[in-house]
């Protein structure tokens, strides 16, 4: 999804503003440049394993940051060609020079973002259901001694 895109989109721009990955400032103030913009790479939702690294998705990042195949249209939310989409928002296509197009590929930020996004979701989940094991015990005129420490440490699992 554009969201899951965006979020990818960020952790590249992290690792690689690191310094450490064999790529140009430029070509980092490109990126940051299309992340403001909100001019988004299609990254289709298949095509990784998660292991060792995640070069489906991070090389269709990197091909609409070059002006090349899909991108979100961050004005109507369409998918149209990267290069008109660049173009409309006053952003130059990524130009890659030696080890760059290894640096733009060569990481794990997919499912590190879709594990940041699920561990946010699960927290927001746990909560939920503690809000709702709260208004039931409420509803239902319980007590909290129910809760107590020395009750669950009998049973430990």
């Amino acid at each position: 999804s554009r969201e899951e895109t965006r979020r990818l989109l960020a952790l590249r721009i992290n690792i690689l503003a690191k310094g450490h990955s064999g790529i140009r400032t430029e070509t980092i103030e490109r990126m940051i440049a299309a992340f403001n913009a909100d001019c988004i790479s299609v990254v289709p939702s298949q095509g990784t394993v998660g292991a060792s690294g995640d070069l489906a998705p991070l090389s269709h990042l990197a091909l609409g940051l070059m002006g090349e195949g899909p991108m979100w249209d961050p004005e109507t939310g369409e998918i149209g060609e990267a290069s008109e989409i660049l173009a409309r928002h006053g952003l130059t296509p990524i130009l890659l020079e030696a080890k760059e197009g290894l640096a733009m590929i060569n990481g794990t930020q997919m499912m590190s973002s879709i594990t940041a996004h699920s561990v946010t979701r699960a927290r927001q989940l746990a909560l939920a259901a503690d809000i709702a094991c709260a208004l039931s015990v409420e509803a239902l005129k319980g007590t909290p001694r129910h809760f107590e420490a020395c009750i669950h440490a009998v049973r430990p699992h």
